[in-house]
């Protein structure tokens, strides 16, 4: 189990030698995040974007540990110089499954355009990957985890399979006081062998 930080949320670098003993690394959203992460917490950087720029890439690139891709089209441009930099290749899927009450910040909206959905999704990028990302939670306990899980099981399975690692994204409410910690652990090792993730 890893827990990486997620900058968009918290970018104060002051604090991050107080994280630093505690995470896994960071996970940045542009350029200058991904920069930041590189320079003040030093661990592993996973980027995330809805789509990638050609003259930020090779920087970009060059912070990154894992990249992750917003649809086909941007994985089958970039994966391969994301590999012959000897990074990590994900994909956003979109388990079309939200609980988030408020539109604005449900990415699994009708419509949206976060992560590639069950019909959008092609199978011949599978060898491509080494893992997945999906992010539909929103100040949200591990009960409503356990019911997006199931959805992405329902829709990409098959691609689970066939991944590395699979990033359960933000939003969860992990320090809350009454976040059930202990099915979260659970959910994360049953996911973990049951499809030999690291």
């Amino acid at each position: 189990m890893r827990i990486i930080l997620a900058l968009k949320a918290f970018s104060s670098f002051t604090s991050f030698p107080t994280l630093i003993p505690y995470l896994k690394g960071s996970t940045a959203s542009s350029l200058y995040e991904a920069r930041l992460a590189y320079e003040e917490f030093g661990k592993e950087v996973h980027v995330y974007s809805p789509g990638y720029v050609e003259h930020e890439f090779d920087e970009l690139l060059s912070y990154s540990d894992h990249l992750n891709f917003n649809s086909i089209s941007q994985l089958t441009k970039f994966a391969s110089r994301v590999k012959d930099a000897g990074k990590q290749v994900g994909l956003r899927l979109n388990p079309e499954y939200s609980e988030v009450k408020t539109m604005l910040y449900d990415p699994c909206q009708p419509f949206s355009r976060f992560g590639v959905t069950k019909a959008e999704f092609d199978d011949a990028v599978i060898p491509l990957l080494d893992g997945i990302h999906f992010h539909c939670l929103c100040g949200l306990n591990a009960d409503t985890l356990e019911r997006t899980l199931y959805h992405l099981e329902q829709n990409f399975e098959h691609v689970l399979y066939h991944v590395k690692w699979v990033n359960f994204g933000g939003g969860h409410t992990i320090t809350a006081p009454d976040y059930n910690v202990a099915l979260l652990c659970q959910l994360i090792i049953n996911f973990q062998k049951k499809y030999n993730l690291l």
